[in-house]
């Protein structure tokens, strides 16, 4: 069984690949700004993870001859966790280069998939906000890490995009995301 859905896999890709060569795009440097939310699964000591919130920028370079894109992305990340009456807020920025093929595309309507690699900055700096107590306590500790990201991508009428992937940082942040941009 997994023999006869990875041979059907491989066949929808070659005949996509072989579709999408045929197109031609008319812009060739795209500009993007968007927003959206996110949510991590790793709750690590705490007992709850809170949806947050993301925003990003990003530049992309159009192939002429088929539907394939590199670009430049950088993304901000805000989120929280809590146990009890403790809640630490996280924060991480990225940079990274992307990548997006095409591989359908209509009249309005056209579906990417994608990939980034790149460098994740978190910021552990985060302050700790104990229920009872007056004043913040700081844990101080921050790094570089190497981030990816996969994802996939509608876009419509040219210029509203959706998105959602998955963004890899660090063993403890691991963040689903929806967003919603603006490319021109």
């Amino acid at each position: 069984m997994k023999k006869v859905l990875l041979l059907l896999f491989c066949l929808i890709s070659i005949s996509t690949l072989c579709r999408g060569q045929q197109y031609v795009r008319s812009r060739t440097l795209n500009f993007e700004v968007g927003a959206g939310l996110l949510y991590s699964f790793d709750k690590m000591i705490s007992e709850r993870v809170h949806p947050g919130a993301s925003g990003y920028a990003e530049v992309r370079y159009n192939l002429k001859a088929m539907p394939l894109s590199i670009g430049l992305n950088g993304s901000v990340q805000i989120f929280s966790r809590s146990s009890g009456r403790e809640t630490l807020n996280y924060f991480s920025n990225n940079i990274m280069i992307v990548s997006d093929y095409g591989f359908f595309h209509k009249r309005d309507v056209k579906l990417f998939a994608g990939f980034g690699f790149g460098v994740a900055s978190f910021d552990k700096d985060a302050s700790l906000e104990r229920g009872d107590e007056i004043g913040c306590y700081y844990s101080s500790y921050e790094g570089s890490y190497i981030c990816y990201m996969p994802r996939v991508t509608l876009q419509l009428f040219n210029h509203l995009r959706i998105s959602t992937g998955y963004i890899f940082e660090d063993a403890a942040n691991r963040n689903l995301y929806l967003r919603v941009g603006y490319s021109f």
